[in-house]
């Protein structure tokens, strides 16, 4: 592609985007407090009237963005291949492991809340080799405002868009580093003014020769220069021939195996080819062989300022671009999309003046004060020098405070329009309306003992009226999952150490991906270390246990959940792996042999005695009658004692069994208990917070 035809492609977006980013502007401006234009501040001023912002658009966002926050959402890989599909775990954890090291969710969630604000959030993912000369992967937020789509592109996150683009200011020395042969000079000046607080001007900075700052610009401004990276798909050939053919030439499956490793058989066992890579081997294939000709999208992207090119090239990944976008609420008239700002900008506005207008009747309005006839007082200079002393005395005339027609009245206190009131209370009301979030989401209920299945429900009906956004935030997510899998192939070498997390704790293993395996299905699930999934699965096990057959209290049954316990996890890491020990378990399977061969063997020796006993019995038996009755009985007594002894000694051992047990059983109630009054009382707590706060933010009637 040549510039003029990226240039003339950026152009035609030139209405929609600017609209979108005044509109983008003020909603900014709204979040931040700023919410009196510059003309209507001035009308205040020049009135003396106050200029009065409470903000409540703010906390409205704050909960929007903090709920994404604490239920964030995990992203798992599974190979396509027959059978069974398990998780690709070391896939997944090196996923994991790039992100964590780049800040990835940080960044994500920023990038939901300009989604929630202005109606789209940005993100780009690159390669990066000077944080880690070994090569790793960033994934970064950008301004929204910076970019440019295809205004033909409606689909949600901007799926299937031809183009964008994103202009960026740079520092001079560093654009100069970047692209050490470029001039960022050697242009026009167009007396163009811009200032360092004021959004890119992207389709301006497209058709005036100053991008390079080289006359268009004062101040700071003369050392940024406007980089434009312009990324667009195009159709490519290729050609696809059944591998069994490949295979049926030695010499042919040889030099493809050499030169092309990229070149695998695909599902349906078909070897794709580009047009390159068909030139060399098309005279190599059996005579009569035609291939299947299809073509596909490959993504490039060209930088420029002014009018000179910078770089073309490919896009890191040949099949994605590397910005990812999140979309909030289409505008079918505008072409645009926006968030959940614009509806509360007009509630927001009037609870502002109908403030500012109360503010100023309380101001203006006469705060007490008489209505006095001359002759009401006895010294009338003295009564206005006391009047405001509550300890001094006031004389006055007799028949002046008596009498039908008294000379000394109150002077009456304005209280403003009687509907001033209604208004603001329906205009503050409006703002969690028009935006659709309920008081459950953010936190508050007016009732001071609810059900925690009553929150709950109200809270998922507050998140249905805002599903669109987390329905875009998951889109986001599998194509960014995507992405991110090709570039972890492409720019991070095998045998690189990454963290991987198990039972027994953070461990390092080298990454290694199947070459068999081509494809991976991207998978988006609630992460289990989110708080809130953490503390639902709790106190949903807490309510369970009691319940539980013994069975099922066994380690295997227990250890898994302790991922959603409240306990530290470097405890629950230390449980996991003394539970996991080979050392451990084997030792305690050679006590309780021990302890059973003991009992074993304590029995053999009892009724080895009680047979010795019969024996001597038997034995005495043959001499004089009597003797051998005394001596028979004797012998029984020991044998019948022997038993006894033994059958106590057996009991014991059950009984402290069953006592180990029990005690188990009742710690493991206890602790459920202590966990499930600690979680009342913390909402507990929280509902009585969440009330004073509720009624802080309640306006006061004024009085009479």
């Amino acid at each position: 592609m040549d510039l003029e035809t990226a240039q003339k492609w950026l152009k035609n977006s030139v209405g929609t985007r600017n609209q979108w980013r005044s509109e983008a502007k003020k909603a900014y401006d709204f979040v931040a407090g700023e919410q009196w234009s510059p003309e209507e501040r001035q009308v205040m001023e020049d009135l003396m009237r106050p200029v009065t912002v409470f903000n409540r658009i703010a906390p409205i966002v704050d909960a929007i963005v903090g709920h994404e926050t604490a239920n964030r959402q995990a992203t798992a890989y599974l190979p396509r291949q027959l059978g069974a599909t398990p998780v690709a775990e070391v896939v997944s954890n090196a996923a994991k492991w790039v992100r964590d090291e780049c800040g990835a969710d940080g960044e994500e969630s920023d990038a939901f809340q300009d989604c929630a604000v202005t109606g789209e959030g940005w993100t780009d993912t690159e390669p990066d080799y000077e944080s880690d000369i070994d090569g790793t992967i960033i994934i970064e937020r950008i301004d929204p405002r910076e970019m440019d789509v295809d205004p033909t592109c409606q689909k949600k996150n901007y799926k299937g868009a031809k183009w964008l683009c994103r202009t960026r200011k740079m520092e001079r020395a560093r654009a100069q580093e970047q692209w050490p042969r470029a001039s960022f000079g050697d242009f026009e000046p167009t007396g163009r003014q811009t200032s360092t607080g004021d959004p890119i001007d992207v389709i301006a900075a497209a058709f005036y020769h100053s991008d390079s700052g080289a006359g268009g610009r004062s101040g700071a401004e003369r050392d940024l220069v406007l980089i434009h990276d312009f990324q667009w798909w195009e159709y490519e050939a290729i050609y696809r021939v059944p591998g069994q053919v490949v295979a049926a030439v030695p010499a042919l499956m040889m030099a493809i195996q050499q030169t092309m490793p990229d070149v695998r058989p695909s599902e349906a066992g078909l070897l794709t080819f580009d047009p390159e890579q068909w030139a060399v081997i098309q005279p190599m294939l059996p005579p009569g062989v035609k291939p299947i000709e299809q073509r596909r999208k490959i993504y490039k992207r060209m930088f420029w300022t002014g009018m000179e090119v910078l770089e073309e090239k490919d896009c890191p990944v040949r099949d994605s671009f590397t910005y990812k976008a999140i979309t909030a609420k289409r505008d079918h008239q505008k072409h645009m999309w926006y968030g959940i700002v614009r509806a509360m900008r007009d509630p927001q506005l009037w609870s502002n003046k109908f403030m500012s207008l109360a503010l100023e009747i309380v101001a203006t309005s006469a705060k007490g004060g008489i209505f006095a006839e001359i002759d009401a007082f006895e010294d009338p200079r003295k009564a206005e020098d006391d009047y405001a002393d509550p300890s001094a005395m006031i004389y006055v005339k007799p028949g002046s405070l008596s009498g039908q027609n008294p000379k000394i009245m109150p002077r009456p206190v304005s209280s403003g329009p009687p509907q001033m009131q209604q208004l603001m209370m329906y205009a503050n009301q409006s703002l969690n309306d028009a935006a659709g979030v309920n008081p459950a989401v953010m936190g508050f209920s007016k009732e001071l003992d609810v059900s925690g299945v009553l929150e709950q429900t109200r809270l998922q009906a507050g998140l249905n009226l805002l599903s669109y956004l987390f329905d875009a935030l998951r889109r986001y997510r599998k194509e960014q999952g995507t992405l991110l899998m090709q570039m972890m192939r492409q720019y991070i070498p095998e045998g690189r150490l990454v963290r991987i997390e198990g039972p027994e704790g953070a461990q390092y293993a080298k990454l290694a991906f199947d070459p068999e395996i081509d494809k991976y299905d991207i998978v988006v699930d609630e992460a289990p270390t989110a708080p809130n999934v953490k503390q639902q699965t709790w106190e949903t096990f807490v309510a369970l246990a009691p319940h539980l057959p013994p069975q099922m209290m066994s380690p295997q049954f227990i250890l898994p959940l302790l991922e959603y316990s409240p306990f530290p996890r470097a405890l629950v890491q230390k449980w996991m792996k003394t539970a996991n020990n080979p050392q451990a378990q084997q030792q305690q399977q050679m006590a309780q042999q021990l302890q059973a061969q003991e009992i074993q063997s304590k029995t053999r020796e009892q009724n080895a005695t009680a047979a010795l006993k019969e024996a001597q019995a038997q034995h005495v038996g043959q001499g004089d009658p009597s003797k051998a009755a005394a001596a028979q009985i004797g012998l029984l007594g020991d044998v019948v004692k022997a038993k006894a002894e033994m059958a106590s000694a057996q009991a014991k051992v059950h009984q402290t069994h069953l006592d180990a047990h029990a005690k188990v059983l009742e710690h493991t109630l206890n602790a459920h208990a202590a966990i499930r009054d600690a979680a009342l009382d913390q909402q507990k707590a929280e509902r009585e917070a969440a009330l004073q706060r509720e009624a802080a933010l309640q306006p006061q009637e004024p009085q009479a």
